[in-house]
Parts: C-alpha cells; structure tokens; sequence
C-alpha cells in the first residue's frame, strides 16, 4: 500500500548530502506523498536542491540564521518550529522522520499531545557527546532532554557508524532493536569503473568545509608545497574562515589551487580527474575521531584512493592494502615525510568494495513501509 512520510530536517538541504540521498531513494519507492520541512539556504548560491517528482514536496520555513544577529536568530528558530508544528498539526502523519536534535521540538510535541500513535523515525549526522550538549546551546540541550522522553518509542534510531551507535547507547543506557547504523553512502549512479594511468604527478583532492583549527590544513599544505611538483593539490570549497583564506593566500604556490565550491550532482565528473582524495579532520572531539565521513565514500565510488589521518577510528575499518584498487590508507598527519606515493600499476591491482546507499537505505524502507 502507498505510504505518506514527512521529514524534518532544520538545517539546509544543500549542506547534507546524504539527506539528498535519501530523499532521492524514496521518492522511487511506492509513497503518496514525501513532505519534507527545511529550511532555505541563502549561501547555497546557484545550487539549490530540488526534487522533480511529483510526490516530494519541499517546504523552507525561513533562511540562514546562523550568521544572522542574535535577535534574528533566535526569529529564525520561533518561525521554523512554529510553522512546523502547526503542519504537523494539520496533517495529522502517520510516520515522522526528523534528523538532529535541532529538528525534533515539533516532533516531540506532536507525538507526546497531539498523535501519541505517531511513528518516529530519529537519524543523527553527527555524535553529540553529554559534554557537548551540556557546553553548547541552551536550545539543543532543552530539546535532547525533550527527545530522550520519547526514545523508548522511536521506531528507528541511527548513526552513520557503529562507533557513533556504541557511544550513544552509553550515554543514553538504551538497548533495544530500534537502534541502527545507517552509513553515509553516495548513490549507485556515481560508480563508473575507470582505468587511470599511473602518472608522475599525484592529483590530490579535497572537497568540503576547510578549518585550520579542526583539520591538518597547514601540515598537508606544507607538505604538498615540499614535493615540488609531485604532487599537487586542489580545494573545492566555499566554506571557510577569513583566516584560513588568508592563509592560502600567503602561501603564494602554484601546486594548491581553489576551484571554488561544486554542485553536488557535478561532483563524480569533478572527482575522476583526479588520483587520490584526502580527508583532513584532526580528532578535536568525539564525533571526529569516530568518523567515516560521506567524503571517503564518495571519493572511493569515483576510483580516488583515499588518504586520512590516523587518528579517525571510524575510518580504520575501511583501511585496505596498498594493492587495492583504490587504496584507503591511514597516514600520521604530524608526520607526512613517511607518506610513500603510491607507485602500483594498474594491472597488479586489486579490485576494491565500493559503498553505495541504496542497500542502506533499502533497510529503512523496510521499517517506514512495515
């Protein structure tokens, strides 16, 4: 039987790739209606998603708040959960699935005084620790303490990896079977077997948020700029501090180049240009160092070999040997001069597993349909 879903998912649609994903897997499944509540994103610049079957309906309860003033902001919040709710209200759904803690304060609502018989369906991006949530905002803190009241009911309750799963269920001294790993996998349709040719020069790619607080950005800068044409290095990105801007300007190279940010739908052409892709994160908090981020998979899918920093326990798992084709390579990021360019050819490679999110999401069909 065809079946209704609304989703709420506060932050923009643009910034999270695997909601897209998702929305695009279910819109081919048998639903009547796909109501997702976002909202707008004034920074998404000419890429704006959208989704042209008929049964997805988007709907943007306001814009970017978070650069906003404080009054604003907080405008900002008023409207979205206001105007969410009160769709909740009118509709009356079934079924509810909403991503973060930032979106379930209508949801919580409506299922503890509205529709107590309500199907929730709760997905985390990211692991949110006790020491996290008690320092961040007086917001998110009010709304996980509202949330955790309605955990035993949840239908289904995931992170993008066991790790995350592991310490949650700590946190929250939960067990139960509505608690599932849910990776954060590109499509199939991104998979296309390529044959590259085993080059001088090492084409380095990164794409995504740029930190040089969070990340080794300076470490593998310096790094690239010592290989003197070994290897170069270029940057897809349009979010960045004015500080890590003007740091690449001082670098004054000719090997790091900023392409400037890509839409997401253009990203596998982007990608298989080049021979590796590089994840940055240095571990500052928990939900880094227990990361297997959509990044790794998508660089895989497209043929990349992918290099990462040691300290990502959640990478660890995917860590392949140096004949796999592509290779996932853990490396000391305090300690590049160790890194040996991979120098394989083709034909004595190994062929690797690549992830894609239709098993995955195949599995959450299943509990939204039962």
């Amino acid at each position: 039987m065809p079946e209704k879903l609304t989703i709420l998912h506060f932050q923009p649609l643009e910034k999270y790739p695997p909601i897209m994903n998702l929305i695009e897997y279910l819109s081919g499944q048998h639903f009547n209606n796909i109501f997702i509540l976002s909202r707008a994103n004034n920074k998404a610049g000419k890429f704006i998603y959208k989704n042209y079957n008929p049964i997805v309906k988007i709907k943007r309860y306001g814009g970017e708040v978070l650069d906003s003033s404080k009054f604003a902001s907080w405008l900002g919040y008023i409207f979205f959960y206001t105007r969410a709710f009160l769709f909740l209200l009118w509709n009356r759904p079934a079924k509810v699935l909403y991503f973060e803690t930032i979106s379930s304060f209508p949801v919580v609502l409506y299922k503890m005084f509205i529709n107590k018989k309500a199907k929730v369906y709760i997905h985390y991006h990211e692991y949110t620790s006790p020491p996290e949530y008690g320092s961040g905002m007086v917001l998110i803190r009010y709304f996980h303490k509202l949330e955790r009241k309605i955990y035993h009911e949840a239908i289904w309750i995931s992170h993008t990896n066991q790790f995350r799963l592991n310490l949650f269920k700590e946190d929250e001294n939960i067990l139960g079977e509505n608690l599932k790993v849910m990776p954060n996998y590109p499509p199939q349709s991104w998979h296309k077997t390529i044959v590259k040719k085993n080059e001088a020069i090492k084409r380095v790619v990164y794409v995504g948020a740029l930190s040089l607080t969070t990340m080794y950005t300076r470490e593998f800068s310096e790094w690239v700029i010592k290989q003197r044409g070994k290897v170069t290095w270029d940057i897809y990105s349009d979010n960045f501090s004015a500080e890590t801007a003007a740091y690449f300007r001082t670098l004054n190279t000719e090997w790091i180049k900023f392409k400037g940010s890509v839409n997401y739908n253009e990203l596998p052409e982007v990608l298989r240009h080049y021979d590796i892709g590089v994840i940055l994160y240095n571990g500052h908090i928990p939900n880094y160092i227990y990361n297997a981020p959509n990044k790794l998979f998508e660089y895989l899918v497209c043929g990349l070999d992918v290099w990462f920093p040691d300290v990502m326990v959640g990478c660890m798992e995917y860590v392949t040997l140096p004949n796999n084709r592509p290779c996932v390579a853990a490396f000391d990021f305090e300690k590049l001069d160790k890194i040996n360019l991979c120098t394989n050819k083709n034909e004595d490679m190994i062929s690797y597993k690549t992830y894609t999110s239709e098993e995955i999401y195949s599995k959450l069909y299943k509990e939204l349909t039962t």
